[in-house]
């Protein structure tokens, strides 16, 4: 009867830690967590909320608008792009930077059913038929402004929809390292379970929190004299360069991505880690310029090298308009107009309509004597 009893202790032990081990390493492809009720508003989230809105207007009266719009291309080089996917617009509306209830753009937390969330909202776009250019947008947003800022671990799966050849297929990445890039600002390094598909190094943007190290790592990062994240990203740099090494070695190169200062980070990886990397696929969302050192840089890689990175800013977001941006570079722009935070923490794959229009990186602003008569 002892045997039997201490049997069945080490029996119910081992089903319980296997259910742990199965959570951690979860597919979060599950079924979509509930609705949060607009009643379960906090006072100190709707102080949030109105600060951020007051602080917005404020910037909006006091940014030009020739500083909130970007110089196009010419002849003009443009895309008019129709989404017709509620679950995008309900998602950003519910849970957009500005929400009340709860903030997962641009905003971090370590809560599993956030995460389900955002599945459930890459899940969404792969069964609603997005393809083509809005895939593009909506994916390089997607990950950059959402998933980035969950606290992924080592192990659990993601499925992204991605397009090849034939079509648009949804696809597992496991997530492979989690990068220290400074003082707990962290990157994720995703590998793809099928074969011939690009791994993803995914960098977060700031994390605005006065009570956590990463946090003011992260501010302090933007406040970079040689350029927003020049030393966080020579500080991880060794062991950024040691992940891609690996993944190419296993015939998985990455391509690298982010958002804001991620961007930034994924710019100075694409240009010093360039022989490690994908060919296609690395970008950057609302990302500050850099400096011009790096830009020397950057033009020391071929034409060829230089395809494989773009840049999607937003009509209204004025961050981009820091440092210098360089190469491929679309303006992303809805009908209505956008204040500066809002325009850049927003998801212009939600808007029903929205355009994507090159960009003139080497446009210089006349001077006074070249407009003189």
């Amino acid at each position: 009867m002892t045997v039997f009893f201490s049997t069945s202790r080490s029996f119910l032990f081992f089903l319980c830690a296997l259910c742990m081990v199965s959570a951690a390493f979860a597919d979060c492809d599950t079924k979509c967590p509930p609705s949060i009720k607009e009643d379960s508003q906090t006072w100190k989230s709707k102080v949030r909320v109105k600060a951020l809105e007051n602080l917005d207007q404020f910037l909006n009266w006091s940014v030009s608008e020739k500083l909130k719009s970007y110089p196009l291309a010419r002849p003009l080089q443009e895309e008019r792009i129709r989404s017709d996917i509620p679950e995008v617009r309900e998602f950003v509306q519910k849970y957009g930077y500005f929400s009340a209830v709860r903030p997962l753009v641009g905003k971090v937390s370590s809560d599993e059913g956030d995460l389900e969330l955002v599945c459930c909202l890459l899940r969404n776009v792969f069964e609603k038929g997005a393809k083509g250019s809005y895939l593009q947008v909506a994916n390089a947003e997607i990950l950059t402004k959402i998933l980035a800022y969950r606290d992924l671990k080592k192990g659990q799966i993601i499925k992204i929809p991605v397009e090849n050849g034939s079509g648009v297929s949804y696809e597992p990445f496991m997530v492979d390292h989690v990068f220290d890039i400074w003082r707990g600002m962290p990157a994720f390094g995703l590998i793809p379970q099928k074969e011939g598909l690009s791994s993803i190094l995914l960098f977060r943007g700031t994390e605005f929190s006065l009570v956590s190290q990463r946090g003011w790592a992260s501010m302090m990062s933007d406040l970079d004299m040689a350029g927003p994240g020049r030393a966080a990203f020579q500080r991880a740099q060794n062991e950024i360069s040691v992940w891609l090494k690996k993944v190419k070695s296993r015939g998985k190169k990455a391509a690298v991505m982010g958002y804001s200062l991620g961007g930034a980070l994924a710019a100075y990886t694409f240009i010093y880690e360039n022989g490690s990397l994908s060919d296609q696929g690395s970008l950057a969302v609302c990302a500050p310029g850099v400096a011009e050192k790096v830009i020397e840089d950057w033009g020391m890689l071929s034409k060829e090298k230089q395809k494989g990175f773009t840049s999607y800013v937003n009509s209204g977001d004025v961050v981009s308009k820091v440092g210098k941006l360089f190469g491929t570079v679309y303006c992303l722009s809805a009908p209505e107009s956008f204040k500066p935070i809002e325009a850049h923490m927003m998801l212009m794959c939600s808007e029903p309509l929205f355009t994507k229009a090159l960009v003139n990186v080497n446009y210089q602003e006349p001077s006074t004597s070249d407009s003189a008569p």
